[in-house]
């Protein structure tokens, strides 16, 4: 039996997750471990938060818990080509021309079949693709003015409806393995490092590498999940 008073609880738990000998064991196994020669006052509960306050741990271990932040999605946008992404895809075989790399530009508001309910051509151009031998049939060129803005406006209304429908489905299908956290200003966190191919951080290579660095103090609240935080020059 071991008194709630003093520091000799303490002095056992570091002995046993953080010298040369121990491999920092999780908080599970370390109480199964001391509860077979130890006992002392809520000492399960003593464990689980002198485990969850190991730098190291917090560093290196991989997570198990669920993601941290609800989704946040961006705003549904108002008009065609209001915001747009880009991507390049480079080093491709040269064609003909000499030409190796390709420009993609992706209108967001008509990207996605299932979220807006149409073909991205329809959404842009508000009627269906079709070939040259229709054309005549449909007499598109009649079609001008107030009344080609009106079905414009309307086919946007849609889209943003569709758009609005997908959006709730996948933060609902997301949240559900996430739960809701938040940083005050001057809260110390730590920063997440993605581990890169062929990259050397730390004099560790890849996989070595920890999983994060810190803690480093929030200096501003950027968005809902998005923070500034002090790092070292």
């Amino acid at each position: 039996w071991i008194s709630c008073y003093g520091e000799l609880m303490d002095l056992i738990m570091l002995e046993y997750h953080k010298s040369k000998y121990s491999i920092h064991p999780g908080s599970n196994k370390m109480y199964q471990d001391l509860k077979m020669l130890y006992w002392s006052p809520k000492m399960k509960a003593k464990t689980v938060t002198y485990v969850s306050k190991c730098l190291t741990c917090a560093k290196v271990k991989a997570e198990y818990h669920k993601l941290s932040g609800l989704l946040v999605q961006p705003e549904i946008l108002q008009w065609n080509w209001e915001n747009i992404t880009m991507d390049f895809v480079t080093k491709l075989p040269k064609s003909a021309t000499s030409q190796d790399t390709i420009w993609a530009i992706i209108n967001r508001l008509t990207n996605y079949h299932s979220s807006i309910k149409a073909a991205p051509f329809e959404a842009l151009y508000r009627r269906k693709c079709r070939s040259p031998i229709c054309w005549a049939e449909v007499r598109d060129s009649q079609l001008t003015g107030l009344e080609f803005i009106h079905e414009k406006s309307e086919k946007i209304v849609q889209i943003k409806s569709h758009i609005q429908a997908a959006r709730d489905r996948q933060k609902s299908y997301a949240d559900v393995r996430r739960k809701l956290l938040e940083f005050q200003v001057g809260d110390k966190v730590m920063l997440k490092v993605t581990t890169w191919k062929g990259v050397i951080r730390f004099g560790k290579r890849e996989m070595l590498n920890p999983r994060y660095i810190g803690p480093f103090k929030i200096i501003a609240k950027v968005e809902t999940v998005a923070y500034r935080l002090k790092l070292p020059e």
